[in-house]
């Protein structure tokens, strides 16, 4: 249990600074380059001329997640909207160039996209999701439920889609480490923008390496900075992850939390109809998307993996549940993305599933 309330902290895929809602910008001539300015209002016809989609991967254009971008310029043609398409690895500046109005549409973690839009930012809440059966439910619970349509538009910003990368597992140094005196004082990755990060550290007594991006996370892991880290295994073989862990290390059998992609664009900067085209897609393709991170996960070699202990697991699950109430209380999680989540998760039977009598989600 010990091991995993530390390693929690290190998640992956994160919450960005708070920010405002931004108007949408006028319709840009094809050749123009995009520039962040006062925009005619959202009532206004908006365009379908061409538009600039940014996307965070940390991969790479080449990476094991190219595909699904690739798609999308395709199928968006029909909608009709012609994307051009910038792959960028690191999500800071991905993020900072939404906000600046040089990408139009964006997609980067669900967790970063928590400023603007809360409710959806709340999907891939610690512990929220624990196995790829909730995942699939929920995103396409929330992409095709029409009551659910009003979340999905919020601060000055449209979700256009989700698309789930994998599950978040911890990566350690030492498999020995597995109980709570082992824990304390060990060095664990913490995204400096992140308050359930910095919640957990705090209640475990573990020592923060902060950074302002979660790019920087597997760096830090193979270069011994830290003793902990929780990734998404698509990143473990491009990022060469195997050489932080060494002879001693392991991935522990026990993930922590999903992590997807979240998709976005400023209010009136796309008609409806194309909007919830875009919406139809991915919700349709989320099995595929699914498959394809299982096939990454079962091509990590057995060796590498371990359990931690079983008296620990149902502890652990507990605590995750509790850090989920602490942040609805809070104000950091979705209250209602957390009740769907829980509903889905009751409905699926999963380990979690002691709690669906239980107030506080």
């Amino acid at each position: 249990m010990v091991i995993i309330r530390l390693v929690v902290i290190s998640i992956t895929i994160l919450v960005a600074s708070t920010t405002w809602a931004e108007k949408p910008k006028k319709a840009k001539p094809k050749a123009e380059k995009p520039i962040a300015a006062e925009s005619s209002p959202a009532s206004a016809n908006p365009s379908t001329g061409s538009k600039q989609l940014c996307v965070y991967d940390p991969t790479g254009s080449a990476g094991p997640l190219a595909y699904v971008w690739k798609d999308v310029v395709l199928e968006a043609k029909k909608w009709p909207l012609e994307l051009s398409l910038k792959i960028i690895t690191n999500e800071k500046k991905v993020y900072d160039m939404y906000k600046s109005g040089e990408c139009d549409i964006v997609a980067f973690t669900t967790l970063r996209a928590h400023d603007l839009n809360k409710f959806v930012g709340s999907l891939d809440s610690l512990g929220g999701i624990p196995d790829y059966k909730t995942a699939a439910s929920v995103y396409k619970t929330v992409l095709t439920q029409p009551k659910l349509t009003n979340y999905l538009s919020s601060n000055g910003h449209d979700v256009l889609g989700i698309t789930p990368v994998g599950l978040a597992y911890p990566l350690t140094k030492d498999r020995s480490f597995n109980r709570l005196t082992q824990v304390v004082g060990k060095k664990v990755t913490v995204l400096e923008l992140d308050a359930a990060q910095s919640l957990l550290a705090k209640k475990v007594g573990a020592t923060p390496v902060i950074t302002e991006d979660a790019i920087k996370f597997p760096a830090l892991f193979n270069a011994d900075k830290v003793d902990f880290t929780v990734v998404p295994l698509i990143l473990f073989k491009p990022l060469e992850m195997q050489k932080g862990m060494g002879s001693k290390g392991g991935i522990i059998k026990f993930p922590l939390m999903m992590i997807s992609n979240s998709v976005l664009a400023k209010t009136g900067s796309l008609p409806p109809e194309v909007i919830a085209k875009s919406r139809a897609y991915f919700a349709k393709n989320i099995p595929t998307y699914i498959s394809n991170s299982q096939k990454i996960d079962n091509s990590i070699s057995q060796s590498l993996w371990y359990d931690i202990a079983e008296d620990d697991k149902e502890g652990y699950t507990r605590l995750l549940r509790e850090v989920r109430i602490e942040l609805i209380k809070k104000g950091v999680y979705d209250a209602r993305a957390q009740r769907i989540i829980k509903t889905v998760r009751c409905q699926t039977g999963t380990k979690e599933a002691y709690d669906c009598d239980s107030p506080g989600e």
